[in-house]
């Protein structure tokens, strides 16, 4: 399993392509929407990064994730199976605007 994780700046935008992706036929259940709680920002930020290391970003891009949801931006990560093609997802997450857009390495 893959995760192509992408931030998105504006709800409009994460919306979009959470409608682009079911369009799509991609599970809904293998899609998750990341956002800032005011209260628990800080005391949820080791078990982000942990989860995104996990599925198998750098600790550079986990804590550049972390920062941009922080300043209130939607990360959309997406379970994509080995078995098929990421590229369709990225695709859709940039041109419904989504920013640093990229596809986990997870280790095995």
């Amino acid at each position: 399993m893959k995760t192509v994780a992408g931030v998105f700046a504006a709800e409009t935008q994460a919306v979009r392509a959470l409608e682009d992706l079911h369009s799509a036929d991609i599970d809904p259940h293998s899609v998750s929407v990341i956002a800032r709680s005011r209260e628990e920002a800080r005391e949820v930020a080791g078990g982000l990064i942990g989860a995104l290391t996990g599925w198998g970003f750098s600790e550079r891009q986990a804590h550049e994730y972390q920062d941009r949801i922080e300043h209130g931006e939607l990360l959309l990560a997406v379970d994509v199976p080995d078995d098929r093609d990421t590229g369709r997802v990225e695709d859709i997450l940039r041109r419904d605007g989504g920013d640093m857009v990229s596809t986990g390495s997870p280790r095995r």
